[in-house]
């Protein structure tokens, strides 16, 4: 259960049925085929492709709060066409 959250896909042996997790060493007296270089790199590159996908939406995800955050916080000044005075209640009293 743990290999599978850690992202390893698990493995059996096709002679003797024994069972291994992808970047374990496998076990004495077994024959390996031996993965090709190209299979490596493509797994290589998926796994690079997906978690580029990851870090590309957590990043967007990011920026669009940020500039939510400072829209909400940033003190705009009020416009000349608008009704507000910026005199205060006390210059009023006469």
């Amino acid at each position: 259960m743990l290999q599978k959250v850690q992202g390893r896909t698990a493995f059996r042996c096709q002679s003797c049925r024994n069972r291994f997790f992808e970047g374990q060493v496998a076990p004495t007296g077994l024959k390996s085929k031996g993965t090709s270089v190209k299979l490596i790199r493509t797994r290589t590159k998926k796994k690079l492709a997906k978690k580029l996908v990851v870090v590309s939406i957590f990043a967007a995800a990011f920026i669009v709060f940020w500039l939510f955050l400072r829209y909400l916080t940033t003190d705009r000044a009020p416009t000349s066409d608008s009704m507000v005075t910026s005199s205060s209640p006390l210059s009023l009293q006469a």
